[in-house]
């Protein structure tokens, strides 16, 4: 078989990316993976709200698909947690309560709890984070919900000097890569949380963190810890991705990051290969099928508007295929309608690979 030549290419490194990547893996796929950068997931907070799932079609892809998705984050040790028969409320930078689902583990470890006194703890030199406005305002929407106020707040300094401007991707790395800071930082969280079982911070607890990492910094802090993404990049969210990433070249997905697919090569009803536009010359990657997992990436490609028939491949004006298997992974399976939330995200591309699977032997590289 040719080294560049591939049962699946999918385009686009976000969510529904990962998860059409992922589940054609599984199904033993020799699978390709193309983008430019993170994706949403950058973007994310890492939540999913009950009216996002409720919007959705087709219960049991949904079902499938989201349970899919968080069998992935376990494996990638980045747990996706929740009850989808369970409503949270999870503060917000701006001092509300949002209703969710699921979420990322941090980040629904911040859930309002009636009755547990809670500690935001502001971090010094870190900007666009205020300890002492979020309390007040949480304490507000706690109360419009009939719930008892617990929120308090203080400001801890920073551990280790990191220059100027503090950020929190600078907090996050230094976490990864330095024991002693970890160290000082959690002496400085259990000092600070005397007489409190759960801490909230902003999100910066590694852009590479595990769960059983962030589990023994707990320990070592002497409490549960919550995370508030703050303004993009999301933290949370780009350890959800470096994760997925790692673990999903684990299972053998090779991955081409940098460059923007320049064309799809379209013969007779059929994508034979997909064009990256690499340094010098484009770089061919022969497909047995493509995914768009990119809605902007779609629209460049595809030179417009996208609908789609019932196996999610996108139609021409005439509603016939653009090519049998080319399959959009950005939309949610409503004509016209890119997915626009993380859990229309993964069904998208959860149901765009299935649609690869279940033609082996056609879409099969050789």
């Amino acid at each position: 078989m040719e080294s560049n030549r591939f049962d699946l290419v999918v385009i686009g490194a976000g969510i529904a990316g990962l998860t059409a990547a992922a589940l054609a893996t599984a199904e033993s796929r020799k699978v390709a993976l193309v983008s430019i950068g993170v994706g949403s997931l950058a973007q994310e907070s890492c939540t999913m709200g009950p009216r996002q799932l409720e919007a959705l079609p087709a219960e049991d892809d949904l079902d499938r698909a989201i349970g899919f998705f968080q069998e992935m984050c376990a494996s990638a040790g980045c747990a996706f947690d929740g009850d989808r028969a369970q409503v949270c409320q999870l503060p917000t930078l701006m001092g509300s309560l949002q209703p969710a689902v699921l979420a990322s583990r941090t980040v629904l470890n911040s859930a309002l709890r009636a009755e547990q006194p809670t500690l935001i703890a502001g971090i010094g030199g870190l900007s666009g984070f205020d300890a002492q406005f979020l309390a007040e305002q949480l304490n507000r929407a706690a109360h419009t919900l009939d719930a008892t106020p617990v929120f308090s707040a203080t400001r801890i300094a920073l551990p280790i000097a990191l220059g100027i401007p503090v950020t929190a991707v600078r907090m996050a790395q230094a976490f990864d890569r330095d024991a002693a800071f970890r160290e000082l930082f959690a002496a400085s969280l259990h000092s600070a949380a005397k007489g409190f079982a759960r801490v909230l911070l902003p999100g910066v607890l590694g852009l590479y963190s595990t769960d059983a990492q962030l589990a023994e910094f707990e320990r070592m802090a002497g409490c549960q810890l919550g995370e508030l993404p703050t303004l993009p990049p999301s933290i949370p969210g780009l350890r959800l991705y470096n994760r997925l990433i790692e673990h999903l070249r684990a299972q053998g997905i090779e991955f081409f990051a940098g460059y923007p697919v320049n064309q799809l090569e379209i013969a007779d009803g059929v994508c034979t290969s997909v064009s990256i536009a690499s340094p010098g010359r484009s770089h061919r990657l022969r497909a047995g099928a493509v995914i768009l997992a990119s809605s902007v990436g779609c629209r460049a490609l595809l030179k417009g508007e996208l609908d789609v028939d019932q196996y999610q491949r996108p139609i021409n004006a005439q509603h016939v295929p653009v090519a049998h298997n080319l399959f959009a992974g950005c939309t949610d399976g409503k004509p016209g309608a890119h997915a626009r939330t993380p859990a229309g995200r993964i069904l998208a591309g959860y149901c765009a690979a299935a649609n690869v699977c279940a033609r082996k032997e056609e879409y099969a590289a050789r």
